[in-house]
């Protein structure tokens, strides 16, 4: 099984000892991870304010993302949970 380094990046607490990534149990990991994001604030993401913020973007492409994040709104409420309808794809 293949680890990206951002995957393990935060678990070194469940190893007491020098271990391995194989000593890792990937549940642990799983629940920790769902446990992580559950706890986590979502508040409603400010489309507008973050596509100003990106500052090595002019305006122009400030304003063409911001007009394709507002099309998907609907992702950046603060609400966890599945989404219906099309399948949305962004490429970063």
């Amino acid at each position: 099984m293949g680890w990206s380094r951002n995957a393990l990046k935060g678990w070194r607490h469940l190893c007491k000892e020098p271990c391995y990534v194989a000593d890792i149990d990937p549940v642990e990991i799983a629940v920790h991870e769902v446990k992580r994001v559950l706890d986590a604030k979502h508040d409603e993401a400010d489309v507008e304010k973050i596509c100003e913020e990106q500052a090595e973007s002019d305006k122009q492409q400030q304003a063409q993302l911001a007009v394709l994040l507002c099309k998907c709104k609907a992702l950046f409420d603060g609400q966890l949970g599945c989404r219906h309808g099309q399948e949305v794809k962004l490429e970063l």
